[in-house]
Order: C-alpha cells, then sequence, then structure tokens
C-alpha cells in the first residue's frame, strides 16, 4: 500500500514539471502559476509628440533615446530632453565610410562616469563593440565614441557591464546546453560561468532560445527572455538563487520535434525593461502568424529581482516599444504610426518605493 502511494506521488510529480530532473531543460528554481499583486488598465495614453521614423525608444537618466531603423544612411539615434521632450541633437548619423558605425543598436548598458552618461552599443556590421560620451556629445556637438572590443560572433547576444568585462551566452552543441558566461574583452578568459538550459537535442531548438539579456548591476543579476518560451529567468550572478518566473501552469518547452520551428510556435515576452529594482516585459503571447495582426490593447508584466509578480499593466493603446522613468512612475510607448504616448504607471506601483 505504501509503495502504490509513492509511486502515484512520484508520477504526480513528474507530471506537474513535465520533465524528470535528468532531462530537465530549464534551469533554476520555477515559480509558476504567478499571480500579480495588481492589476490595472490604463486609459488611452496622452499624445506627447510625433517620432517619424522611430520603431524603438529607451530612457537613461533624463535623457529619451529613439532609434531609427529603417533610415538612411545608416541606424541613427535621436536624443530628446526627457523633461520638456524638446530634440537635443541626433547621435550615430554617419555616411557609409569603412570606419563608421552603420548599426548602432543599444546593448541595455549604461553607465555614470565623472558626471557623464555613457552608452554602450554594439555596430554588428562591422562587429565592434563601442561605448559613446552621450554627454560630451551633446556638450560639443560631435560623437565621442571608444571602441572597446571586436566582437566574437559565436558570443552574440552579449554586452559590456564595464570596460573590460563582459555578458554573453554560448550554446554547446555537443552537450546540448546554453551557458550564461561573465568574462573579459579577450572572450577567452570566463570569470564565472551558469548553464541556463540543458539538454537540448535538437540544433534548431537553439533558434527558440535566442533571447535578450538585460543586467542589473545594482544587484548583480542577470534577466534572461525567451520570446518563445513562457517564461523568464532571473540569473544570480554570484549566487545559486536562480529563478523562472512564469504566470504559466507550468514551462512547456515547443513542440517542434516534427516540423522544425514554424509559424505556429508562439511569441510570449518581448520588449522588455529593467530598472535597479523592477523588470518590465510586453506580454504577446500569440502565435508568430498571429504578431502582424494589431491586438486592441498591450499588456506588460513588472517583476521585481526577487521574483516577485508585481504588477500587470494594460494598456488600451497598440505599442510596439516602451520606455520607462521611474522617477516620475511614467510609461512611455510609441506605436506603430510613430506616435509616442505617456501614462502615468503610479497607481499601478503604488507599494513600490
Amino acid at each position: 500500500m505504501k509503495t502504490r502511494k509513492l509511486l502515484f506521488l512520484l508520477t504526480l510529480l513528474t507530471s506537474f514539471y513535465g520533465c524528470t530532473e535528468s532531462n530537465k531543460i530549464f534551469t533554476g528554481k520555477g515559480q509558476y502559476g504567478l499571480v500579480f499583486k495588481h492589476e490595472c488598465t490604463m486609459p488611452s495614453g496622452i499624445p506627447v509628440l510625433e517620432l517619424v521614423g522611430g520603431n524603438s525608444i529607451q530612457i537613461i537618466d533624463t535623457l529619451l533615446l529613439v532609434q531609427h531603423q529603417y533610415s538612411e544612411p545608416n541606424f541613427y539615434w535621436d536624443i530628446y530632453n526627457l523633461n520638456d521632450l524638446t530634440h537635443i541633437k541626433s547621435i550615430l548619423r554617419r555616411g557609409r565610410g569603412p570606419n563608421e558605425v552603420l548599426f548602432a543598436d543599444y546593448t541595455g548598458q549604461f553607465e555614470m562616469a565623472d558626471g557623464d552618461i555613457w552608452m554602450y552599443f554594439t555596430d554588428l556590421n562591422a562587429g565592434k563593440f563601442h561605448k559613446i560620451n552621450l554627454t560630451e556629445s551633446i556638450r560639443s556637438g560631435n560623437d565621442v565614441i571608444d571602441l572597446i572590443s571586436e566582437i566574437d560572433r559565436d558570443k552574440i547576444p552579449c554586452f559590456a557591464i564595464d570596460n573590460d568585462t563582459f555578458i554573453y551566452d554560448q550554446y554547446n552543441p555537443d552537450k546540448g546546453n546554453v551557458n550564461l558566461i561573465k568574462g573579459d574583452n579577450s572572450w577567452k578568459n570566463p570569470i564565472w560561468s551558469k548553464e541556463i538550459y540543458s539538454n537540448i537535442t535538437l540544433d534548431d531548438s537553439y533558434m527558440l532560445l535566442i533571447h535578450t539579456i538585460l543586467y542589473n548591476a545594482k544587484n548583480k543579476k542577470a534577466c534572461v527572455i525567451p520570446p518563445y518560451i513562457d517564461h523568464i529567468q532571473i540569473i544570480d550572478c554570484d549566487g545559486n538563487n536562480d529563478m523562472i518566473l512564469s504566470t504559466a501552469k507550468s514551462d512547456t518547452w515547443p513542440a517542434i520535434k516534427q516540423d522544425g520551428f514554424n509559424e505556429s510556435i508562439k511569441s510570449f515576452y518581448k520588449s522588455t525593461k529593467v530598472t535597479d529594482d523592477l523588470i518590465f516585459s510586453m506580454y504577446v503571447n500569440k502565435k508568430i502568424s498571429e504578431l502582424g495582426t494589431t491586438p486592441e490593447e498591450t499588456e506588460i508584466h513588472v517583476f521585481d529581482w526577487d521574483g516577485n509578480a508585481v504588477a500587470k499593466i494594460r494598456l488600451k493603446d497598440h505599442i510596439t516599444s516602451f520606455a520607462v522613468d521611474t522617477k516620475h512612475r511614467t510609461l512611455y510607448g510609441i506605436d506603430n504610426m510613430n506616435q509616442l504616448y505617456s501614462y502615468d504607471i503610479n497607481a499601478c506601483l503604488n507599494n513600490r518605493h
């Protein structure tokens, strides 16, 4: 009788996790079925600016940065004063010379040094990693760019924590795993390595794991967002408190063994922004074949770095990119018509300091 009960419990546990520990794919402590402390639906946003040609926005300190990815001669950024949304200048707007920046892709990392704001970015066309002094560029009218490193294309996506330290992921097809690695800018000296996915048996499975990495220097944690899996991972870089956060009942691996990567696979978390205290991520929850349709609203999930589900924010507008001004508790979103909206999210975060 005791044996039957034990077998039943083992079967139940195996069914709940979807796989045994030996063939587990997702590493870290799973927190599934998360319920948000607050759910709020915002009224339509206040139109504040028309950003012609802009399709991605970032907030760095008191600056609003707008990336133009469909413009000639290259992919450049416009800088606005966040206080009054006046245009300050364009940066990285260059030609196509052999030593010029062609693809200025923000990596999610910036730093303050001696009162200046520095932004890290990659130029994937040239295979180089740079940082630009935004403050000095505004002051002098010239782009002030430092070359940090040549990019090892086998270790992308990646970003710099500082001039000498990088975080990147690396896929090992022999072992069937993906490691998150912190190393120096030679790409040859790992400082530490953490396995974030394991037991991947198909090469095309890795397409589903291509993800965004965002780093929290204050807490020394990294946020890993795979767009085709219904979870967010928090990696404790200096400890063992790695977590998987999901509103789903359990984490599931997309069924790709028969027909590979295809349009029936769903997209979940898309655009993601982090602050010292919070993680904001746009939740899509649609099949790839449905991504061209315009939803009636936008849903943003808010977590903290301890794994708590803080808030679910619904916007009545369909936005494609967003940024958060935590000082003024304001969320900015841009739609597919290049209109910038603002939303007061103070009530959604009213238990946060």
